[in-house]
């Protein structure tokens, strides 16, 4: 699995990094924390250089749900990261042949235009964007793209950059009692919940460790 999680890494994969310091005026009210959107793992929902709100969790609100996205802390370096909740404790998390199947289902997909990406570095830590294959720098490449529907109706676009992706096949994950399972919607591109945390990744998430849920963008 480590080898994997290098793997991404080097066909251009990041981790679910976030920043703060945006500009939020609405973050005065003491229950919003902004985030700046570092890399490209929840294209096409979020851009990099995106400035994100997200209201924080506290003693006796709700836990994440399957579709929101999370800020939480990695369970292992604490560093800040940003994904959507696919599952949460007593459901099962499975990839097959890059098709997200909940508690055993395969969930409903749907067609949607391709995502059009240029190459050009992007991003406050300047990263190059991941497509399907080559392009000249400032040309754009074509990314399938389709929207994703949750068992609990939550919808959203994902996009599917390789056809055989080192994580579009994963053994089935069991969420613990406690815990929500996350992935970038750039499955491709995305090192999340599929990761174990020896390998780099956040595997399962506390829910104490989620510190909101992402509920606008600002820039």
């Amino acid at each position: 699995m480590r080898f994997a999680v290098a793997l991404m890494i080097a066909l251009g994969a990041t981790p679910s990094l976030a920043d703060s310091g945006c500009l939020c005026l609405p973050c005065i009210k003491g229950f919003i924390r902004s985030f700046i959107v570092t890399s490209g793992h929840m294209k096409p929902t979020l851009e990099p250089g995106a400035c994100v709100m997200a209201h924080l969790q506290g003693v006796g609100t709700a836990a994440p749900h399957s579709g929101q996205i999370a800020a939480f802390s990695h369970p292992v370096t604490g560093e800040v990261h940003l994904s959507r909740v696919i599952a949460i404790g007593g459901q099962t998390v499975q990839m097959v042949n890059g098709r997200l199947l909940v508690d055993g289902t395969p969930v409903a997909l749907r067609p949607a235009p391709d995502y059009l990406q240029r190459m050009e570095r992007e991003g406050p830590i300047e990263l190059m964007p991941l497509c399907a294959e080559p392009v000249a720098y400032g040309e754009i490449c074509r990314i399938s793209r389709l929207t994703e529907v949750l068992p609990n109706g939550a919808t959203y676009a994902v996009l599917d950059t390789v056809a055989d992706g080192v994580s579009d096949n994963t053994p089935l994950f069991i969420v613990p009692l406690g815990y929500i399972f996350v992935m970038g919607d750039h499955r491709d591109n995305s090192v999340d919940s599929r990761f174990p945390q020896t390998s780099g990744g956040p595997g399962f998430v506390a829910v104490d460790l989620v510190l909101g849920t992402v509920t606008g963008i600002l820039t």
